[in-house]
């Protein structure tokens, strides 16, 4: 009887391994405040240098659009959702919080975002080997959605939303 218990162990160890580790992002704006979402686009801008911001669209209640361009004209879009009802952050009550991000750029630009948000070394002619749309993310204490898919603002141009 020892042994078959023993053997149990063994088997759901292996199982646990062969698990596909969850993706843990070293910053996100979800569940903050919208000061730390401007702080994320500070952090982005330091991961893909080179674009500067052209304007801010808030005309549309609760979602704030950013673009950015560079001197060759490519497009990075950062937008925010947010809710006045705090979220699941009682200290964040009445306050903005964002409970939907998305980033919009080219192939190359896109990489450089997932390199410096999960810690990788993909390139842009890699996009397409992460497009999917149930990808579990790991972020303050919570599992959040991801989704990669092209973006049809261009030919080559990606999109990475994240949802709680």
């Amino acid at each position: 009887m020892f042994l078959l218990v023993l053997q149990g162990f063994v088997a759901q160890a292996q199982v646990d391994e062969d698990a596909e580790p969850m993706l843990k992002p070293r910053i996100l704006a979800l569940d903050t405040t919208l000061s730390v979402a401007n702080r994320f686009n500070d952090e982005i801008g330091k991961a893909v240098p080179g674009y500067k911001l052209l304007f801010t669209d808030n005309s549309r209640s609760k979602i704030i659009k950013q673009i950015y361009k560079t001197d060759n004209n490519e497009t990075l879009r950062l937008e925010y959702k947010y809710s006045t009802d705090g979220g699941d952050m009682e200290e964040n009550a009445g306050k903005p919080v964002v409970v939907y991000q998305r980033i919009s750029a080219d192939a190359e630009t896109m990489a450089g975002i997932y390199n410096y948000l999960f810690d990788t070394k993909i390139t842009g002619a890699q996009m397409a080997t992460l497009a999917s749309t149930n990808n579990e993310i790991f972020y303050k204490g919570r599992v959040h959605q991801m989704i990669i898919e092209a973006d049809d603002y261009g030919p080559g141009y990606w999109m990475m939303t994240f949802l709680p």
